[in-house]
Parts: C-alpha cells; structure tokens; sequence
C-alpha cells in the first residue's frame, strides 16, 4: 500500500523532461514527493532526500536502475525479525544494450559474510568493506542511525557514495542479507557517473581522505583499518588506471605515490598485507615507474 512507504525524487538539474514526468507522477501518487535543485550531483541530491525523509529506513535507488516488486515485503519481514541497522539485498547486473541480466558476485560478496544471521563490523572487521560494492543501492538504512551519527554523502561528481555506505557499514551494530536478488543495477546507458570517470578528475583522493576522517571521527578506524586500506588502494587503483587521459592520469598517479599512500597507511606494508596482488604490482609498478 502505498501508505507503507514513501518516494523522493531529486530532479538534480535535469535539461529534458523529467521533471515534468515526475511532476506527474506526483499528481497521481499520495506517498510521491519531488524535489529539485541545480546540478549538484547525486549526493547532495541525496542528502537533501534524507532531510526530508520520514521513514523508518532508507533505500537508494538509481535513476537509471530498477528494483523488485516484492523488495519492500522483504525487507519488512527482515525488520519485524530483527529490526537491523542495514539490511543489505542481493543484486545483479541489467545489461541495457545485450537486455539481458547477468549475476556479478562482487555486489554481495559472500564469501566474506559470517555464518549468522546478524553481524557487525565487529565478527568481520578486516573484510566490512568487501561484503559488499559501495554504492548506496540495494542497502536498507536505519534513519535513526544515519541521523545519530550524522552520516551524509559527499559532494563529489563521483566516490561520493564511499562516505555514506562505509561509515554506515562500521557504525551498525546490527546487519542482515536477504539473499535475494532484488535490485537491478543497469549498465550500457551513457548517463551513469562511471562512464565519464575523467570529469570527476581526482575526486576519488578527496572521497577517501574524508572516509578515513570520518571513520576516525566516529572512533572505528582503528577496528577497519584493514578493511579500510585494502578497499582505498583497490578503488585508487582501479580509478587511476581507467582514465582515458594520460595528463590526468599522471598527475593522479603522482599525487598518490607522493602524499595519498602515506596519508592511507598504503607506504611500506608488505605485499601479503594485502587482499588484491593484482592491485599492489600496479602500485609496485606505480612506484616503479617514478623511482620512489
């Protein structure tokens, strides 16, 4: 029913004409609010939806994705049976140009979620941050928590997300799985944030730095520090080599080696602290290739 939930939609400076389909929408649906600001990106469009939520918990959805009809019921039966801080849901990947879905497993990532029910940073601290990817979809947050702790996204173009959903993943005391696929991540469109990663220049390097201060902040860095480390050199990593421009990917690159790996505590540690030896012989050769 759809006094059961309620929908905010952020026009973030849109230039066709979805404000005007929403606005429609708005007409139609009770529970449907609109909101519009300039282009500021999605997390300040973000916040500016949790300033005016009034539900129990909150869930992210992309303009461009699309979820299950039953994600709402059960998330609901994961609420009355544990009333969690995060309910995380399974997800899979809609190919927008093959219309086909395809399983990717590193959007809930098994292997690393303990073998119970309810969980907490504290029964997988050096892995929190590989349960699963760190986008904000597909997780179910506790509005109460997100407000205590005054967790807020970033206003960066992209790796905004990383200062909400890993903040939110080391602060919950509680956390459960609905080991269902029941949100849909839509791929091929031009319009998502990745597919022009060289805008968002060094934007990643200011995500991380403000990540770690926050999780010091909130007294928790210390018990993720692994899983803090593991998870910055592999999206520094993997940002740095996906550039299309060469003059900004050096300057990315030097910018890392020479202040952002000693600020991340990335200098110095061996090869076996880390979870991805793909990632750290790019940085050996990183380093490599400026003689440092």
């Amino acid at each position: 029913p759809e006094n059961y939930y309620e929908i905010i939609c952020i026009d973030d400076g849109s230039t066709d004409n979805s404000l005007n389909i929403l606005k429609d929408f708005e007409k139609k649906h009770i529970n449907l609010t609109v909101l519009t600001q300039k282009n500021q990106y999605a997390g300040v469009a973000r916040n500016l939806g949790m300033t005016k939520a009034k539900g129990d918990y909150l869930l992210f959805i992309d303009a461009d994705d699309f979820i299950s009809d039953s994600i709402f019921e059960q998330a609901y039966i994961k609420f009355q049976e544990h009333n969690p801080d995060i309910i995380l849901v399974d997800a899979d990947l809609y190919d927008a140009n093959k219309k086909e879905f395809q399983q990717v497993s590193w959007l809930l990532d098994t292997k690393y979620l303990p073998k119970k029910s309810v969980f907490s940073k504290i029964d997988i601290p050096d892995h929190i941050f590989y349960i699963c990817i760190g986008a904000p979809w597909g997780k179910f947050f506790k509005r109460s928590l997100v407000n205590s702790k005054d967790i807020k996204f970033g206003p960066f173009r992209s790796s905004e997300d990383v200062v909400f959903v890993y903040p939110m993943l080391a602060v919950a005391q509680s956390i459960v799985v609905i080991n269902r696929v029941l949100y849909h991540w839509r791929k091929g469109l031009d319009t998502n944030i990745t597919s022009t990663l060289d805008l968002s220049k060094l934007a990643f390097l200011e995500a991380y730095d403000l990540l770690q201060q926050r999780l010091i902040e909130l007294n928790v860095y210390q018990i993720v520090k692994k899983s803090f480390i593991n998870r910055c050199m592999k999206s520094c990593m993997w940002n740095l080599s996906n550039y299309k421009s060469e003059e900004l990917k050096t300057t990315g690159e030097k910018l890392f080696i020479s202040s952002y790996a000693d600020k991340f505590e990335i200098t110095g540690k061996p090869q076996e602290y880390f979870y991805d030896k793909v990632t750290f012989n790019q940085y050996e050769a990183m380093l490599n290739k400026y003689k440092l």
